[in-house]
């Protein structure tokens, strides 16, 4: 398995390769991409906010034959304020997480004058 890839910066063809042996059965850490679905639709981005992605790999620890492409998290229903931990996101199975449970993985932040006004509004319109 690659493990880290140093690239030429002036043809950005590989110079080094780093590989991780893959032992079946036994347990290894490895850092797994972050997928979040759904950006644009989530119900705080819709409201103004923006989702700020704090981190775009997480470690898993299990068996690397088994090993997941990605992890998926769908943010359709974060609103403003909330915020993604790892504890918060699909366990795959076979596999913990590395990271501490309490690491903030994303976030939908907003202007609070903006999304009081628009909240004023719809009670106007009530």
């Amino acid at each position: 398995m690659v493990k880290d890839v140093q690239y030429n910066a002036i043809n950005s063809l590989p110079v080094h390769i780093d590989f991780m042996p893959v032992i079946p059965g036994k347990s290894q850490v490895v850092s797994v991409p972050l997928v979040l679905q759904n950006k644009e639709s989530a119900a705080g981005v819709k409201r103004g906010g923006m989702l700020f992605t704090l981190r775009r790999y997480l470690k898993l620890k299990g068996d690397l034959t088994k090993l997941p492409r990605v992890v998926v998290y769908d943010v359709k229903e974060l609103n403003l304020g909330d915020k993604i931990r790892v504890k918060d996101l699909n366990l795959v199975k076979g596999f913990t997480f590395a990271d501490k449970p309490e690491t903030l993985v994303a976030t939908i932040s907003g202007k609070k004058k903006k999304i009081a006004d628009e909240e004023a509004k719809k009670a106007a319109a009530k």
